[in-house]
């Protein structure tokens, strides 16, 4: 689902965008746009049993409730009768209740009761897949349904980390970790073997290499002393990527961002850990803080210009992936 503000008049109707002679796509990193993958909107404790909570993915809003077996419902915000804000609403009997004239919409849109009328009219409120997964809530806003990625199945301590905003676009923040060329100056980490990078599906892309940390300190703090680091990093779509660690350990990391309403992205990690090994915890969060520390300031100041060169081949497929819709 691509959705945006409309362009001012004078703008270019082009598909493309240009930027220092690079074409980046109508829909990669483009804040006008909204692509239809999933996204993490917030922890699943904050949406209680019988609340109603307005949610937003950059400009969309959403209203989210839950029905009295606990299932989430993500829905338009405003009523198809006049237009009422409906996460002023109420769950009433299962259903969600406008605050105006008291229309109720069931999980599926259906308007099931309508006072102002002898018969419930024939109205519906477009409704989202949800998912609660890693104890975050999901919403996908795409039009044909694809499943939210698995994690492996052996990794059940989830640790989430609290929320953040940067100033980059959702895509150049999942797209980081298809940046290999940056590992060297910025994370002084050496890459040994050849990188393999995979497209298995129309929305994803795989990444695989093996690397270590240049400083002594970083790799015993890490474990990856004697065997280094083993990595894959995988998208689905441009909000979400699942790390895979297998040495010095197995553990994985969900990355998603989607869309602030000031133009950058709110990030949320889930570590997913092997339970019985509480040891190795430590270790995997370090591994990752190392990353993400000296990223987060580059990210916050990026002005986004591609000029592609033969080292980007990676991070370059991974526009072309985000932008074939």
């Amino acid at each position: 689902m691509s959705s945006g503000a409309r362009k001012p008049q004078g703008s270019s109707a082009s598909p493309e965008r240009e930027h220092s002679g690079s074409r980046v796509g109508s829909l990669f990193a483009n804040p006008e746009t909204i692509r239809g993958d999933w996204y993490a909107l917030g922890r699943s404790r904050q949406l209680k049993s019988g609340a109603v909570l307005p949610f937003y993915v950059g400009s969309k809003k959403l209203v989210l409730w839950r029905n009295a077996d606990g299932r989430i419902n993500a829905q338009e915000p405003a009523c198809p009768h006049t237009g009422a804000d409906l996460s002023q609403g109420q769950v009433v009997d299962d259903s969600l209740r406008c605050p105006f004239h008291h229309w109720r919409f069931d999980g599926g849109g259906r308007c099931v009761d309508a006072p102002t009328c002898e018969v419930p009219p024939d109205r519906r409120l477009r409704c989202y897949p949800t998912e609660e997964r890693w104890g975050l809530i999901w919403v996908f806003l795409g039009r044909a349904f694809r499943p939210l990625p698995d994690a492996h199945e052996s990794l059940t301590k989830v640790i989430l980390t609290p929320s953040q905003t940067l100033r980059a676009h959702p895509h150049l923040v999942i797209g980081n970790g298809f940046d290999v060329s940056h590992l060297g100056p910025v994370h002084r980490m050496e890459l040994s073997g050849e990188v393999s990078c995979k497209q298995p599906h129309k929305h994803g892309l795989t990444l695989r290499y093996e690397a270590q940390f240049a400083q002594r300190y970083k790799r015993l703090l890490t474990g990856s002393t004697r065997k280094g680091l083993s990595v894959s990093f995988m998208s689905d779509g441009g909000s979400f990527a699942l790390l895979t660690v297998t040495k010095p350990f197995l553990f994985q990391t969900v990355f998603t961002a989607r869309p602030s309403s000031s133009g950058g992205a709110v990030t949320q990690l889930a570590f997913l850990l092997p339970r019985r090994r509480p040891d190795q915890w430590g270790r995997a969060l370090l591994a990752l803080a190392f990353l993400l520390a000296d990223d987060k300031k580059i990210l916050d100041g990026i002005d986004f210009r591609p000029g592609w060169v033969p080292s980007d081949a990676v991070m370059k497929k991974f526009c072309r992936v985000v932008n074939d819709e």
